[in-house]
């Protein structure tokens, strides 16, 4: 692996090991949406002595993109909760090993990621969603320290490829470019509208999106994030009480803050399903992605033994992805409800 297209195949590969593990995390419950096990870090312990510091950062951002792309928060605010602690994790990661690989194990920097991107995590979340998530770092803490010693392990001894095989993509469809602006246009109009009905139809918008793309719709996890988000500002106080400590300021603003935010996810869970032209490296990383989870599909085994037989690659896997329909008189119509939107704002 000493060309640069093989090293930037194996790049590819890591990321997608990432995304991969990423997915088979999400089937996990979560406390809070924005709060990781930390199973896609296996990849990045893996590779602490195969990459340099660039290429290792680039992992960091690489996984970062594919599994906030995945996830649908690339245009919400988990996306920097991750994006931080993704970040940091990599440069303490990187500088343990390179200072301390003959003193320390892979379990030792294992445990100290999870330590560094739970209080990251929890920090930066508590920008948006206030001081009290830092809180939840008595519950965070130990959940992390127990799965960073099981993803410790799992980066020893798992078989992972050092050479990847090439795999290729068979699909060529390409969605249009009007509908990524129109995704980038809602996504900037939740930050500019204070308005619940007109952030209802953002989320709308949204949602109809989701479902032209063939992206499944969470209403529980909306519901639920939506109800979090108003409980949790109803302590703010704020404005005429209108009953017990409920103030009508209070629960306006936390309808506002919750509607925006579920507006947000929802515009990205359609934007990570859009497909768009892009280079050879993330149609690598993404066919990497398919290649195992078809994999991990179609074996029937033990959880450990599928996820060994889904990373097993075969040179020229040729992966095939469903063909999707939609209306070609949607998005004019989507976009004629937006533009609407725009002049009430105006005017």
């Amino acid at each position: 692996m000493h060309s640069p297209s093989d090293r930037t195949r194996f790049l590819a590969y890591l990321i997608a090991l990432s995304l991969f593990f990423s997915v088979a995390e999400n089937m996990l419950i979560h406390p809070l949406p924005f709060l990781r096990y930390g199973f896609a870090m296996i990849p990045m312990l893996y590779a602490l002595d195969k990459l340099s510091f660039k290429e290792y950062m680039l992992l960091s951002l690489g996984k970062w993109l594919a599994s906030t792309l995945s996830q649908g928060t690339m245009l919400s605010p988990f996306s920097v909760i991750a994006l931080s602690s993704s970040v940091i994790c990599a440069i303490v990661m990187y500088i343990l090993f390179k200072a301390f690989n003959r003193y320390i194990s892979l379990y030792t920097i294992s445990l100290v990621s999870a330590i560094v991107s739970t209080f990251t995590q929890l920090f930066v979340a508590s920008l948006f969603l206030g001081s009290a998530l830092l809180r939840l770092s008595i519950v965070m803490l130990p959940l992390s320290e127990l799965t960073s010693i099981i993803t410790a392990f799992l980066a020893k001894h798992l078989k992972l490829n050092s050479e990847p095989p090439i795999i290729n993509n068979s699909d060529e469809r390409h969605d249009n470019p009007a509908t990524v602006i129109l995704h980038i246009i809602c996504a900037l109009l939740v930050f500019f509208v204070k308005e619940p009905l007109f952030l209802l139809l953002i989320f709308s918008i949204s949602i109809v999106l989701s479902l032209v793309q063939k992206r499944k719709v969470l209403w529980i996890n909306y519901s639920i994030t939506l109800i979090a988000i108003i409980i949790c500002n109803l302590f703010s106080q704020n404005g005429e009480v209108l009953f017990s400590f409920v103030t009508k300021g209070a629960l306006e603003e936390g309808i506002v803050k919750g509607l925006q935010l579920i507006s947000l996810v929802a515009i990205s869970q359609s934007f990570a399903a859009l497909k768009l032209k892009g280079s050879s490296f993330l149609s690598d990383v993404f066919s990497y992605n398919a290649a195992f989870i078809s994999n991990f599909s179609n074996t029937d085994e033990k959880l450990f033994k599928r996820i060994e037989m889904a990373l097993c690659l075969e040179e020229g896997m040729v992966v095939k992805l469903k063909e999707r329909k939609r209306s070609k008189y949607l998005i004019p119509i989507l976009v004629l409800l937006l533009a609407i939107e725009i002049l009430e704002i105006l005017l």
